[in-house]
């Protein structure tokens, strides 16, 4: 029988996490590091500056929208990754020198090396938390549903209605604060514009793999083991602050820890994992239409 934690004596009513985890829940934190310095920091704000450097080509980050210097990031990937850089240009170079054959656009370029990176950092976080995994568990546990039976599209649904109204709520307060932008993100919008092939390249990213990424770690992997061990409202908290802070953008801060938070909640009543990424892909897919059209 599966032992599950209990504070205050009325959380059981909504959460179904329980502290049944597959891997270790020391383990946490330095996962966590080892993720963030040596992934997605490198290769997630990074990535496309490494691919403008091994093609001598001037780029503008389409995440962190500030000009960076790319020598800086390649340099961090090969000190942080090391080994890793050995065939990461390799793979860079392959890629970009057959999109040059074809005569790929500049923002065609940008959308496929988003893609290949986001694949990139799919499958070395798959490689990275499957080293934490206890004895005779899989890394498909972190996907396994709760027993607990409660409609999980019943809850998306909802889920995504109450984002939508929170993050319009928050950018009344952001566009206050910072100023109402036209474009939420020109390069993004570029990209989106220019062919189909880009627009299928950004519509990958951004409504499967990075959703399918960001809720195995966030919520999967960081919620459920802190959840664990604590109330599982501190542990929506936390692990939403965290999530937040991880997309290193001051003024969206406020709106990504909503996010974060609903999200959160959504794997904790339903105790599975497709709710959240449901949610993540279709509020991505919104944001993605708000950006062409505007």
């Amino acid at each position: 029988m599966e032992k599950r934690v209990l504070h205050y004596g009325d959380e059981q009513g909504f959460s179904v996490l329980t502290s049944d985890i597959p891997w270790k829940t020391e383990s946490l934190w330095s996962t966590m590091a080892l993720y963030m310095f040596n992934l997605h920091i490198p290769l997630g704000f990074g990535g496309l500056s490494i691919v403008s450097y091994l093609l001598h080509q001037p780029v503008l980050d389409p995440q962190t929208e500030v000009l960076i210097y790319p020598f800086f990031y390649v340099l961090m990937l090969k000190i942080v990754i090391r080994d890793w850089s050995v065939f990461l240009s390799p793979l860079f170079l392959a890629s970009f020198r057959i999109r040059q054959m074809l005569g790929a656009p500049a923002s065609r370029d940008e959308a496929l090396s988003l893609l290949v990176i986001d694949i990139l950092e799919l499958l070395a976080t798959l490689f990275l938390l499957k080293s934490a995994i206890k004895p005779n568990n899989r890394l498909l546990d972190i996907f396994k549903a709760n027993p607990v039976e409660r409609n999980w599209l019943l809850a998306s649904a909802l889920g995504f209605g109450v984002l939508i109204l929170l993050v319009f709520l928050t950018s009344i307060v952001v566009d206050g604060l910072y100023g109402i932008k036209d474009v939420n993100n020109l390069i993004l919008k570029e990209m989106l514009v220019r062919s189909d092939i880009s627009k299928g390249a950004c519509i990958t990213v951004y409504c499967i793999i990075t959703p399918i990424l960001e809720e195995m770690v966030y919520r999967g992997f960081m919620l459920a083991s802190l959840a664990s061990t604590m109330n599982w409202k501190q542990a929506v908290v936390i692990s939403a602050a965290i999530f937040s802070a991880a997309h290193l953008s001051g003024e969206n801060f406020l709106q990504l820890f909503v996010i974060g938070c609903i999200l959160g909640c959504s794997y904790c009543g339903t105790g599975n994992l497709s709710s959240s990424i449901l949610i993540h892909s279709l509020y991505n897919a919104f944001t993605l239409i708000i950006t062409f059209l505007s």
